[in-house]
């Protein structure tokens, strides 16, 4: 847990820094808190606006500024952070496809199936069997 800490605190310097976002950037505390969020509560359903809620930002003004930073919109960052957890799990082989589904917080698999095919080029069954 403390090496993926670690490493999420390196990978948001590196993209503030990137983009141009000093250390002192007045929303580069909401940015941070926005790419925590989606890797500790990917499972549960995120919607922006309730991120904007709690950071006391429009919705729209988020997304602008979290694509800003990151280089893309906080849904599909969402879905890259699900789907990496979910090509970890299936490597594992432990799990049931719709098993997997739910726990990076999908709940239609084939849904799920779709976007991880669309993604990574393969169906969820094609990986876990590799």
């Amino acid at each position: 847990m403390e090496e993926l800490r670690e490493w999420l605190k390196n990978k948001i310097s590196g993209i503030c820094s990137q983009r141009g976002w000093s250390e002192h950037s007045k929303h580069k505390e909401a940015i941070d808190f926005m790419i925590q969020y989606a890797h500790e509560r990917y499972a549960e359903d995120i919607a922006l606006e309730d991120l904007s809620k709690q950071l006391y930002l429009t919705r729209n003004y988020l997304n602008r500024m979290f694509k800003k930073a990151t280089g893309e919109t906080f849904t599909n960052y969402l879905i890259r952070v699900r789907l990496e957890k979910a090509k970890v799990l299936l490597t594992e082989g432990k799990h049931m496809i719709y098993e997997i589904a739910e726990k990076v917080g999908y709940k239609n698999v084939a849904y799920f199936s779709s976007i991880f095919k669309k993604h990574y080029g393969m169906n969820p069954s094609e990986l876990g069997k590799k």
